[in-house]
């Protein structure tokens, strides 16, 4: 099923590609090496069926041939220049003698302008066209210039643009503008960012239309992921339809270096914060830990010297011997004390008792 759907698709393409050729060869088939008429115009130009068409135009002649502009006269020629093969192919003539198209030159022909208005369009009028001047003893056909025209039923999709870059707190300029082939009936745009934008019609440096409206907005993280949504509004049939087409596009706003600087420099401070808070708890908790208590604390009571150490006269005696500690303490006399023993310093004995 895939294999005959590409086959299908690659024959439509060919027979497109072959299609084109035909049409570029037939509509070149008749350009003479040097050619008495010249346009300046599109080559080519889509409109919308039930709407109209302005054709920007101008035309000239070679300097040697002789031009009346009293008495001009401008024609159209569909499919092949060579109208005197068919006299069907001529389809407008601004003497009035053919109007098979619903045509009209805007233009001023004296002043070598041939602008046309083409209204109500039908898908059709789709061909190639060219255009003869008609001026007395002159006349010509601008075959090396051919004008393709497509008419389509469904509008073009109107075009979202940004001028500046997609970074947090900068300025960027945000318009979306559609074609304008009949600027008597412009499309009337309107978008999400704003309620009732003015429209404006701009002149492109073709001479053709464009319809557009702008806003200039400072970005920030809330516009990150948000879709503009523009639709273009077309009316056809004078005013009794209208066809719309719509277009979206999706912001992608990123961190200016800044904002990355800022956030950098936050996101550091909270973690050297998290880590001396984290040292300073588990400090306090090593100091909060009781010490071991490693000698026994020892109250003393009454302290009593006597030169020798007295011994237990009774078993209760010897039981409060065991609360009480004895030191021995060497005395040195001095040479002016009256007593003075041969054996030297004295002993006294110091006797404690624990609480």
């Amino acid at each position: 099923m895939m294999s005959v759907i590409a086959v299908q698709s690659v024959k439509m393409v060919t027979a497109n590609m072959l299609l084109r050729v035909f049409f570029v060869s037939g509509a070149l088939a008749d350009c003479p090496h040097n050619p008495s008429l010249f346009i300046t115009a599109p080559k080519n130009m889509e409109a919308l069926s039930g709407s109209c068409l302005i054709i920007p135009c101008n035309f000239s002649t070679k300097p040697d041939q002789e031009f009346n502009s009293v008495r001009t006269f401008g024609v159209w020629i569909k499919n092949d220049s060579r109208f005197k093969n068919n006299r069907n192919n001529v389809i407008f003539n601004s003497s009035g003698t053919v109007t098979t198209y619903p045509m009209s030159i805007t233009g001023d022909l004296s002043q070598k302008n041939c602008t046309t208005l083409f209204s109500g369009l039908i898908t059709s009028y789709t061909d190639t066209y060219f255009f003869r001047i008609e001026n007395g003893p002159f006349l010509g056909t601008a075959s090396c210039d051919p004008l393709q025209i497509t008419v389509q039923d469904s509008p073009p999709s109107p075009r979202i643009e940004i001028s500046g870059d997609l970074k947090e707190k900068e300025s960027v300029t945000i318009s979306c503008s559609a074609s304008t082939p009949c600027p008597h009936s412009p499309p009337k745009l309107t978008w999400n960012l704003q309620q009732d934008p003015p429209n404006n019609i701009e002149e492109n440096t073709d001479r053709t239309f464009t319809t557009k409206i702008q806003k200039t907005i400072t970005l920030s993280d809330t516009h990150d992921g948000f879709t503009i949504s523009c639709s273009a509004t077309y009316p056809v049939n004078e005013g009794r339809e209208v066809k719309t087409a719509e277009e979206r596009k999706t912001l992608s706003v990123s961190y200016n270096s800044d904002s990355s600087l800022l956030w950098a420099s936050t996101v550091g401070g909270i973690i050297i914060i998290i880590i001396i808070i984290c040292l300073a708890s588990q400090r306090g908790e090593e100091m909060e830990m009781p010490a071991s208590k490693t000698e026994e604390d020892i109250h003393y009571g009454e302290i009593n010297f006597s030169k020798q150490r007295p011994e237990p006269s009774s078993e209760q005696d010897r039981g409060q011997q065991q609360d009480t500690l004895y030191a021995q303490v060497k005395v040195s006399q001095t040479a002016n004390s009256r007593t003075q023993t041969a054996d030297g310093p004295e002993d006294l004995y110091a006797q404690v008792k624990k609480k």
